[in-house]
């Protein structure tokens, strides 16, 4: 899955030429509660542009937000950080939620499902599901990059689960809904050591 689990991960020391990034980050980033979508989606392109200029990428931040110890000389800039990466969330997830793009989704959703299980899926049981899994990216800086495609606005174009992973939790969710009934044994296997992995991890 996705979403860290800190208090298993040993975290790692900030790498020392990261810093200097952060801290000119932290000069200029302001993040108050009210901001507006476009206020929000213009300083995390800002930052990402940042990122960039000295070598490094978006992926790099989300790394240091979750799996590196934070320093006092870092700590206001990480939290002002993950702030704004939850308000982004929040923001993009509400526009989502039973968007055309969600629909669409859900429907695709359920048109495979016929071929999985032999029972008809409900509409709210996929939804839940998607929401479930949603939240494991609420403090991902990348947002929900593993099944939503956004416009350079941050808008919502589409909304798919390409992310393998994120795809067999989905149907591990939906199993549960049926009663783990499934038209395929095999793909009822493979669905079932995914969720004992799962666990694990």
């Amino acid at each position: 899955m996705n979403k860290l689990n800190t208090s298993i991960i040993t975290l790692k020391k900030l790498p020392n030429n990261f810093k200097p990034v952060l801290e000119k980050i932290n000069s200029y980033l302001k993040v108050e509660n009210d901001m507006t979508y476009g206020q929000i989606n213009f300083a995390y392109n800002r930052i990402n542009k940042e990122l960039e200029e000295n070598a490094f990428q978006p992926y790099d931040l989300n790394r240091v937000l979750n799996e590196y110890e934070e320093s006092d000389d870092v700590k206001e800039v990480v939290g002002k950080l993950r702030k704004l990466t939850k308000l982004k969330n929040k923001y993009i997830f509400k526009d989502s939620y039973r968007s055309q793009p969600w629909i669409r989704c859900v429907k695709r959703i359920k048109q495979e499902s016929k071929t999985v299980f032999p029972n008809k899926l409900h509409t709210r049981d996929i939804e839940k599901g998607m929401v479930k899994i949603m939240k494991n990216y609420y403090n991902d800086w990348l947002g929900y990059w593993g099944m939503m495609k956004l416009n350079g606005n941050g808008e919502i174009q589409k909304i798919k689960f390409y992310n393998k992973d994120d795809h067999d939790s989905l149907f591990c969710h939906l199993a549960d809904s049926t009663g783990w009934k499934f038209n395929d044994d095999g793909y009822k296997k493979s669905l079932e050591n995914f969720k004992k992995e799962s666990i694990k991890k």
